[in-house]
């Protein structure tokens, strides 16, 4: 195990550095792809017991390696040179993300073989509803649904563009729709298996939680969508032998899910509506475009990366990133609170014309390059991946506690999408805790000793 790990960490490290001498966008992207897949077959053959960094894995494949790969003529086309020197610093510091979390891990197995700690805590916790945990779930259920039908509605005719939907999209209401949307399902699921004992509770959630995916697909939402439907699958499945016949079942939800995403992409600026009255879903030349994302982090990190080699433009040193000890401060309270990178540097560059609630994306180092450049962006991907460690670890206490998987539910999906941004990810997940939080006083325990 130990030689796996030192192995991985050279090779990871190595290339690093190897992306930086590549002159070909599809050359770093399919290399970095090749190297990925092959650690995770090493992770596998290891009996490398790793969850949430084959999410984070999966996250750079599907988020931006295969569309730089995919799509390197059109980048380069649009960009520029600028294009390749971005995506060796996308690839590397992902890479250097990786080995801040084997750190982590060895790190760990250190700690547990030097203490000699073993699995001691056996305890089975069993939750029960009260009055106020029935009120609590209406109240979220009913709050969800009243502050986003209308806009939704709004969107789904005409789409982000609406000026119902900027006005909607004010700071806490983005915050419940977010937390809302992404907890509900899962805590519905979690009230219908755990606490209920429902047979078919997978059913009856899904049901139950129609509405709410509804609501996200016509806002045209489709990350939030993808955040709620994978915590219900979840907490279903949780503990669970699964059969061939449901594996096939979530696959082809899953491939469902990646279409509907590609309707909602494409859909979003002008509505649903307009999009299939003008031009209609035209017909995927290759079906490898389904199981991407066209984000076009890439194409956003070059423009941020260009934007700083510009005399005037400085670093932030820190303040970036620290967004998101501010994040949480309404600006009815500081009308002059800075905005997100994703908000305020798309609108410092030429050409102009974003509604007030667009904003695009820069991948998870993109804030560090904004404050130090090039080695905030290596400092930041080390850390980032001890914080994955740290969170694997969290999901793997020892005591069964049935509750965990509320946890577990939530911290996959913000590793796989913060990738795309790491700072919104990371308020939606905090606003995420805040809920489960409440959920959990609500509900009356009992513990049992095995």
């Amino acid at each position: 195990m130990k030689f796996l790990l030192v192995f991985q960490i050279l090779v990871l490290g190595l290339m690093s550095a190897i992306v930086f001498l590549l002159d070909s966008i599809q050359l770093i992207y399919g290399l970095s792809i090749i190297i990925i897949l092959i650690i995770i077959c090493i992770q596998f053959l290891g009996k490398f017991k790793a969850r949430l960094i084959l999410v984070w894995q999966g996250a750079f494949i599907y988020i931006v390696g295969l569309e730089g790969f995919v799509n390197h003529n059109e980048i380069l086309v649009e960009y520029g040179n600028g294009a390749v020197y971005a995506s060796q610093y996308i690839v590397a510091t992902f890479f250097l993300s990786i080995i801040g979390y084997l750190i982590g891990y060895n790190l760990d197995n250190i700690k547990k073989n030097a203490l000699n700690l073993t699995q001691t805590d056996h305890r089975t916790i069993e939750y029960k509803s009260s009055v106020f945990t029935v009120l609590f779930l209406i109240i979220m259920y009913c709050l969800f649904i009243l502050l986003n039908f209308n806009n939704a509605i709004d969107s789904f005719y005409g789409g982000r563009n609406t000026q119902n939907f900027k006005a909607d999209f004010s700071f806490l209401n983005s915050a419940i729709n977010n937390t809302l949307s992404m907890t509900l399902p899962a805590i519905i699921t979690f009230t219908f298996r755990y606490i209920y004992k429902i047979k078919n509770c997978i059913l009856v959630s899904a049901f139950l939680s129609f509405p709410v995916f509804t609501i996200l697909f016509l806002q045209g939402t489709r990350f939030t969508l993808l955040f709620s439907l994978a915590g219900l699958i979840l907490v279903s499945i949780q503990n669970k032998k699964i059969k061939f016949k449901n594996i096939i079942y979530i696959a082809l939800i899953g491939f469902v899910t990646l279409y509907v995403g590609e309707l909602m992409r494409d859909s979003r600026g002008i509505g649903i509506v307009n999009y299939l009255s003008s031009n209609g879903k035209q017909i995927k030349d290759s079906m490898i475009e389904l199981f991407y994302s066209k984000e076009g982090i890439t194409g956003a990190m070059t423009m941020l990366i260009e934007y700083y080699e510009g005399d005037f433009n400085f670093h932030k040193y820190g303040a970036s990133t620290g967004f998101i000890f501010i994040f949480w401060i309404p600006r009815i309270l500081w009308p002059d609170k800075p905005t997100m990178l994703g908000h305020w540097l798309i609108r410092e560059l030429p050409g102009g014309g974003f509604s007030g609630g667009h904003s695009r994306s820069f991948g998870f180092a993109g804030d560090a390059y904004v404050d130090f450049g090039l080695i905030g962006g290596i400092v930041f991907a080390l850390i980032f991946g001890l914080f994955i460690q740290f969170l694997e670890r969290r999901n793997k206490k020892i005591f069964i506690n049935n509750y965990n998987v509320l946890y577990i539910a939530i911290t996959y999906p913000f590793v796989f999408f913060a990738f795309r941004s790491l700072q919104t990810s990371f308020m939606n997940f905090l606003g995420m805790l805040v809920i489960l939080w409440i959920f959990k006083k609500t509900l009356v325990t009992k513990n049992y000793k095995n």
